[in-house]
């Protein structure tokens, strides 16, 4: 039993211990087994005549020395074989024996078809040179209606020019012909109302160039109405299309201006009011 002892010993041992592999420890257990099992089995007496019975002394144990443990001889890693990559050879073209082109025979040549002769055009009418109109008079036409003729401005006669919007067929509209009558049969009194929008306009304009406090010769100061008209001059007169400006009777008066002779300056007049004040831009 001690031998039993000293191997279930070892075998804790091999138990406690880290990294011993699988393979040592079932080893030991068959040992373990096979030492249980012969320790368990009864000795055999030997066979003779039985004198007076008489126990045979039992024999004591032989301790053997622990089994020294041989190192694990490592094997010696086996180098895989490198796998040549295999060369893939072109492939030698097989001769191919041309073919010989077919010729195909020539399509025969079709005939011309007769050219189709042109439509006659549809003659283009003309645009009228001038059309009489009952309201504008005798007005001509270029992009737009138009004739000139000569009216009162404070008490001097001058020639302006009327320009009416309209297509070449000179039909207008009812408001057009009644923003025209409303401003002629009214103008003695509607034309002395430009001044002064004008004149506040001009104040407007030379403050917000500065020209208040540093003079400049094209923005003179103008204080009255009087030396307004020395420094603008009448235009014209021009009817746009009825409902540009809103509902009503729309009419646009242009002039010339020392102070800005690219620009000048124009009026919109809505119900013969004067309703905005600019460049002659608002009023075409």
């Amino acid at each position: 039993m001690a031998k039993v002892d000293q191997i279930f010993s070892s075998l804790q041992k091999l138990y406690s211990q880290r990294g011993i592999l699988n393979k040592q420890i079932l080893d030991a257990e068959k040992k373990l087994a096979a030492e249980v099992n012969a320790a368990a089995k009864p000795a055999k007496k030997p066979a003779a005549k039985k004198p007076a019975a008489k126990k045979p002394a039992a024999k004591k144990p032989v301790a053997k020395k622990p089994a020294v443990k041989k190192p694990a001889v490592k094997k010696p890693a086996v180098k895989k074989p490198v796998a040549k990559k295999a060369v893939i050879k072109p492939a030698v073209p097989k001769s191919v024996s041309p073919t010989p082109a077919v010729v195909k025979p020539a399509a025969p040549v079709q005939a011309a078809p007769a050219p189709i002769p042109p439509k006659p055009l549809t003659p283009v009418q003309p645009v009228p040179e001038s059309v009489e109109d009952a309201v504008f008079g005798k007005i001509f036409y270029d992009g737009s209606w138009y004739r000139k003729f000569k009216i009162n401005f404070f008490n001097k006669e001058i020639n302006i020019e009327l320009i009416i919007d309209g297509d070449e067929d000179a039909e207008f509209e009812v408001e057009q012909y009644e923003a025209y009558k409303a401003l002629m049969d009214n103008w003695p009194e509607i034309h002395t109302r430009f001044l002064e929008p004008i004149l506040k306009y001009y104040i407007n304009e030379r403050k917000g160039l500065g020209y208040d406090t540093n003079n400049n010769v094209n923005y003179p100061q103008i204080d009255t109405v009087e030396q307004l008209l020395e420094h603008i001059a009448l235009l014209g007169i021009v009817v746009p299309y009825a409902g540009l400006y809103g509902e009503g009777r729309s009419i646009g008066i242009s002039f010339d201006c020392t102070w800005d002779d690219e620009n000048g300056v124009g009026l919109r007049l809505f119900n013969e009011q004067v309703v905005e004040v600019g460049g002659q831009d608002v009023v075409f």
